[in-house]
């Protein structure tokens, strides 16, 4: 099965960069794209919000995905939640 995973994802991990503190670099990447949207995919993404949810970094990461717009699920939401947060615009504040 592929699974497209934009160019921007496989840049290389430095020092102090979020990405070397984050939970899902001990899990297989797979976990983090689901395909499709019948509940083997639902059941998928719940995997993958479990591993977010331990990790210390989720809020760069999120961002991160907003920024740049990746597939699959990034700082616990997925592809569709990011574009409604990106919809709504930037909090008021």
């Amino acid at each position: 099965m592929f699974v497209h995973r934009p160019e921007s994802t496989c840049t290389p991990v430095r020092d102090g960069d979020w990405r070397a503190r984050a939970a899902c670099r001990d899990h297989d990447p797979e976990l983090f794209f689901p395909v499709g949207d019948g509940e083997p995919a639902r059941a998928q993404e719940h995997r993958a919000f479990a591993v977010c949810a331990g990790c210390a970094v989720s809020g760069p990461c999120l961002q991160w995905a907003l920024a740049n717009g990746p597939e699959g699920v990034w700082g616990a939401t997925t592809t569709d939640q990011r574009c409604r947060i990106r919809r709504a615009g930037p909090p008021f504040g």
